[in-house]
Order: C-alpha cells, then structure tokens, then sequence
C-alpha cells in the first residue's frame, strides 16, 4: 500500500486529504468523508484502508470543518472542494477517475447531501458522471441533530427542511447506486429515517439502484469494528454492493 499524506485541497489549515493507494493503477476510488457529529473526528480516525487497497480500490479521506468553528453548509461545500480536487488529482497516482462517495454517520449525511442536493458538485465543478456510486453508513437523513442546534432547535426533534438530505429527493434526480447501511441498535430513529429514504426512492422510480441493509451491532460497528472473521461489515457489505452494480 501506497500512502501521500496531508495533501492541501485548499489554503486552510482543515483542508488536506490523505491517500491510501494499491500498487496497481487503473484502480476505482473510495472517498471518505469521517464521523463524528460534525463536531469530532479527523481523517485519520479509521482502520479500513487496507481492507480496501487489498480489494483494489485506493481510498481519499478528507478533513473538513466542524463545529463549533463551523456553520451549516461549510462541512459539505469543503467536502464537495475536496472531491473536485480529487478528481483532478487522483489520475496522476493512477486512478481511472471512477469514484465512490462514502461517510460514516455525520459524513453519512454529508455524502446524502452530495448524492441528492446537486448544487454542491455544480459549485464545486465535480464531475458527476464519474460518480459511481454513495455508500451511507448509518446516515440522518432528516435535518442533522447538531445543525438543529446551531439553529436553536431541539436536537431530539426530526425536521425535514433544506438542510436534509430526503428534502431534495424528487422525479428528476439524477439516480446513482446508493447503498444505505444502518444498524440493529443504532441511533434513536436512524434505521426509520434510512428505511424511510430507501422507500421515498421506490415510490418515484421503478428502478432506483438503490438498496438498504441493516447490519448487526451498535451505530456505525461495521466500520469500527472487525467481525468475528477480522474483517469490517462495512467493507464485507460495500464490496459486495459494488460487485452486485457491476463494479
């Protein structure tokens, strides 16, 4: 495994990604966006990137802003600068320009946000048609609870306004595979919201490419935890999920 560490996307000090690259080129790219209630977690704060350069795809993790420096859409419009850049980038360390937007809870929402609100990758200047596909894991789908508080709202509740991702879901999106993981005991109504979407998507399009899979555990264990086997389900469930597309 090949690794370009703390690679500027952009003048501030949040704005680096890491690579994690197999020896081969020609290879697919996971572009990860981490967790932590947009207020905790760095790029660095993950396992997997072996799992999935040994599979052979490369993997872009990226910082972005948090709370409570940061304000809503701040998180997701460094996201999508980081995933241009990426593009751009990613070809001369051998990437074929084909890549998987994923993110674990608070980046599960950022990269829902990215796949059903457009306007991010228009002002970003991402190429949409190299998109293969979004991985959620474990996403609110609904306004996310720490933009409720920035707003002065109770984080308990569940609102469905701009800053939610199923808000932007309509007849005319643009449908990419979009695999949704949630978990048997996860976060007060996560495995609802992720059902919810899933079924949204069923009701305007006969063939959506999407699919929802609930794993085993406690909030986002597939990508924090090895299984029984010593792998991630996160990972297990993704490869799979991309096999499946014609990956």
């Amino acid at each position: 495994m090949r690794t370009v560490l703390d690679v500027a996307y952009g003048i501030n000090e949040w704005e680096k990604v890491d690579f994690y690259l197999p020896d081969a080129d020609r290879f697919d790219t996971i572009f990860w966006i981490h967790g932590g209630g947009i207020e905790a977690g760095d790029r660095k704060s993950f396992e997997f990137a072996e799992d999935l350069v040994r599979a052979g795809h490369a993997v872009a993790s990226v910082e972005y802003r948090l709370y409570p420096q940061a304000r809503f859409p701040e998180f997701i419009v460094d996201c999508a600068n980081a995933l241009a850049f990426c593009q751009e980038k990613l070809p001369e360390m051998g990437g074929n320009g084909s890549v998987i937007v994923s993110g674990q809870s608070a980046g599960a929402y950022i990269t829902c946000m990215l796949y059903l609100n457009p306007q991010f990758f228009a002002d970003a200047g991402v190429d949409s048609s190299k998109i293969k596909a979004f991985v959620s894991d474990s996403a609110q789908v609904t306004a996310h609870f720490n933009v409720l508080r920035e707003r002065g709202i109770d984080s308990r509740l569940e609102r469905i306004d701009e800053t939610a991702p199923i808000y932007y879901l309509n007849a005319n999106t643009e449908l990419k595979p979009l695999l949704l993981i949630y978990y048997s005991d996860d976060m007060p109504c996560r495995g609802t919201q992720n059902r919810l979407l899933f079924e949204s998507f069923r009701r305007l399009f006969s063939d959506p490419l999407i699919k929802v899979v609930e794993l085993p555990g406690v909030h986002c264990a597939g990508s924090n935890y090895r299984n029984k086997a010593g792998t991630f389900d996160y990972v297990d469930t993704m490869l799979s999920f991309l096999n499946e597309m014609g990956d």
